[in-house]
């Protein structure tokens, strides 16, 4: 399925130039149309689908409201759309990092002024939906469509062809929980896009890579306070590339802007710098006796859980991504920290994280929530059991996307407990379930696809995006074949 061509290494200097010559800028135009489609695609299929009501997003958009519509952090008048609330001093908060509701700011500033030129009325249901609605596409779907495209890059740096890369890239956006996840006003998707572009910054090790580097941990922080210690793993990486006093003032300019805002929130809303709306959160999300009232001692029984288990299972609901077993292997025999060790790192922080958080089912959903951060970092390891297994590979992917559009198409928040062993319920099997017997899609309360709304009935409803997703198919597998052979020897390779 997924094929690569190694970069062609010239004999001597002037064939090379001879070679580079001829063949950037077919190679390069080869690149912008691929990063065309994979933009749009992704964009138009993401944007397709929003997967309805929740506590969680609700209590994201009740932040950008109180901050746009009241000047303040405190979403006392909206607590009724959301359980996920804090409480200091009689006011409550959402029981959320801000950086999600910093992001969407800007954008309903705009749309909350324009309305109310209009005379609409941003709390009757109609003009509430859109707006959170075109806040998920905003501060979700485009950095998920971003993440895409900085994967794209990643394989071809890799030495991939552009068929084999684009195959790989349409993968892992819909056929890995980025997918229905990208319709909900959730951080993990955009926390990921952050930790991977940060990664790829690193592996360059320019300047400017790691001003950026910084700003983009930073941002991350502000959205997950959770992924705080992972900056002292990019901290080492980028003083192993390229070790100097300067590199740290780069990397730390994004960290401290970022952690002013935060002491500054906190100080302004909970009394102090360190304070946090987690520690105010309601009680009911905390247990006596745990370490700030979430964290136990890591469980083993939670690893079978969080892969293979029906309920909640990452290798179950995305098969594809149980390849990346078959690319520890000759990944790690590299003994490169940023290419290899920094990845695994990564995914192992948050696999720890899962198997110590009491809470670990994440709220409704289907799959591990928390782990998702990790996700395009395990797929730098299904990417290089790809070339070896690709039969296999082929089977994999195209189970994934089926269940991955199935679940995006019917239900992504389903039910579920808050802690404990998983419910005895196969949410991805009882999405299939409904999709084949005709039941009517878009089951959780709020949610639509944009064919409902051009009242096209029932599975007619899905008849666009597959077509999106055929064709972009249909062009990575003939068209991606254009700059191919030896496209990467113009690249640097890390």
């Amino acid at each position: 399925m997924m094929e690569s061509s190694e970069p062609a290494v010239a004999a001597t200097a002037e064939p090379q130039t001879e070679m580079t010559d001829a063949s950037a800028r077919p190679t390069h135009s080869a690149d912008v149309r691929a990063m065309w489609v994979i933009g749009l695609t992704c964009l138009f299929v993401y944007a397709y689908f929003y997967q309805g009501n929740g506590y969680n997003q609700h209590a994201h958009f009740a932040t950008v409201r109180a901050i746009v519509e009241r000047g303040t952090l405190e979403i006392t008048p909206y607590k009724d759309s959301t359980g996920d609330v804090s409480y200091v001093d009689g006011r409550i908060y959402a029981a959320k990092s801000p950086g999600l509701a910093l992001l969407a700011t800007p954008v309903y500033f705009v749309l909350y002024h324009v309305e109310r030129w209009a005379g609409a009325d941003v709390n009757v249901p109609p003009v509430w939906t859109l707006n959170i609605y075109l806040l998920t596409v905003w501060t979700v779907a485009l950095p998920t469509v971003l993440l895409m495209l900085a994967t794209y890059g990643y394989l071809r740096r890799e030495g991939w062809d552009v068929r084999g890369a684009m195959l790989m890239t349409g993968s892992l956006a819909f056929g890995t929980l980025l997918f229905p996840y990208a319709g909900t006003m959730m951080v993990q998707n955009a926390v990921a896009a952050c930790l991977f572009v940060a990664w790829l910054l690193v592996r360059e090790s320019t300047d400017r890579g790691v001003l950026i580097t910084g700003a983009l941990l930073g941002a991350a922080v502000l959205m997950d306070q959770r992924v705080a210690p992972l900056i002292a793993a990019y901290a080492v990486a980028v003083l192993l590339t390229r070790p100097s006093f300067a590199q740290m003032v780069r990397l730390s300019v994004g960290l401290i802007v970022a952690a002013a805002i935060l002491v500054t929130l906190n100080w302004m809303n909970f009394g102090g710098p360190f304070s946090t709306s987690y520690h105010h959160v309601d009680p009911l999300y905390k247990r006596p006796g745990l370490f700030l009232g979430v964290f136990h001692w890591p469980r083993l029984s939670y690893a079978y859980w969080l892969t293979v288990h029906p309920h909640r299972g990452l290798f179950y609901c995305c098969p594809m991504l149980a390849l990346a077993v078959l690319g520890f292997g000759g990944a790690v025999q590299r003994r490169r920290f940023v290419e290899t060790w920094l990845p695994l790192a990564i995914f192992g922080y948050f696999f720890l994280f899962n198997l110590s958080f009491y809470a670990w089912t994440g709220g409704w959903g289907v799959g591990p929530r928390f782990l998702m951060p990790a996700i395009p970092f395990l797929s730098v390891f299904v990417a290089r059991a790809a070339h070896r297994f690709p039969r296999l590979t082929a089977v994999l992917v195209a189970v994934s996307i089926a269940n991955m559009f199935t679940v995006t198409a019917v239900c992504l928040m389903v039910p579920t407990n808050d802690s404990g062993p998983p419910m005895r319920l196969d949410p991805v099997f009882e999405c299939y379930r409904r999709l084949f017997s005709w039941h009517t899609i878009s089951m959780q309360q709020g949610s639509f696809n944009l064919g409902l709304l051009l009242k096209m009935p029932g599975l007619t409803s899905l008849l666009l995006p597959l077509a999106a997703l055929g064709a972009f198919g249909w062009y990575a597998l003939t068209r991606g074949r254009e700059g191919s052979p030896g496209s990467m020897s113009v690249l640097p390779r890390n």
